[in-house]
């Protein structure tokens, strides 16, 4: 067996204390080393009797996941899930005495991705704006009187929606929500709901249509140039007599 010399075990000694160090080095850095951050994904839907009370109960508004949430829960607001119509993710309104949230299924998911968790949330937003103009009397000159509706009436159609946005749109800047019905909402402007209207509406309210067709800007072109017809000459006048002298 061959013995290491003094020299060669110092040596071999000093490298093992280096390789120790190192290693002790190594593991605290890793050891201390900030986790990973996380992917951005929806939370668990809590459980409840239907799943918009459960995204309504996870909403960050809390007066969306409190209250708001509590008369979804109870039936106070009845909550309908069926297609809205004029192609709406959902609507809020007055139906036979009692208000009622309908929401589209196709947006209703027990297990959403986070395009369509922050939608619903989104969604939730809007109505619950309209919820509050009714509660707060904004919308008693909206609603029909028997007859057609007013100017007053069309012009407010497009306000009380660009309230709605507006909230939704805030929501999403504060929640920082990115997706793309939270931030469809921030894009609307009061000529994309008249064309909108235009569109859905003008078969029930015909009405509207100058009302609307003024906030969608088209009440501002300019009417085709009247062709011009040639000017009748003026009709002779027939002169008096001409006095002739006697010859």
């Amino acid at each position: 067996m061959k013995f290491l010399t003094n020299a060669q075990a110092a040596l071999l000694g000093t490298a093992t204390f280096l390789m120790f160090l190192l290693g002790a080095v190594v593991t605290a850095c890793v050891a201390n080393r900030p986790p990973p951050a996380a992917a951005k994904k929806p939370p668990t839907v809590a459980p409840a009797p239907n799943l918009v009370v459960g995204y309504a109960r996870a909403h960050p508004d809390p007066v969306i996941s409190g209250a708001f949430a509590d008369k979804l829960a109870s039936g106070e607001i009845k909550v309908v899930v069926e297609k809205p119509k004029e192609h709406a993710m959902a609507s809020f309104g007055p139906r036979d005495g009692v208000y009622v949230l309908t929401v589209d299924p196709d947006r209703l998911k027990a297990e959403p991705s986070l395009e369509e968790y922050e939608g619903i949330l989104s969604i939730l937003s809007h109505e619950h704006a309209h919820y509050r103009q009714y509660v707060e009397g904004e919308m008693a000159n909206y609603l029909p009187h028997g007859g057609p509706m007013t100017e007053a009436q069309c012009t407010l159609t497009i306000l009380v929606e660009i309230d709605a946005h507006g909230k939704a749109c805030r929501d999403a800047k504060t929640y920082g929500w990115e997706t793309s019905v939270a931030m469809h909402a921030c894009e609307r402007t009061t000529a994309s709901l008249a064309e909108y209207f235009l569109s859905e509406r003008l078969d029930t309210y015909p009405e509207c249509k100058p009302v609307w067709e003024f906030y969608a800007g088209r009440a501002t072109e300019k009417p085709p140039a009247k062709p011009k017809t040639r000017a009748a000459s003026p009709p002779k006048r027939r002169s008096g007599a001409i006095y002739m002298p006697p010859p």
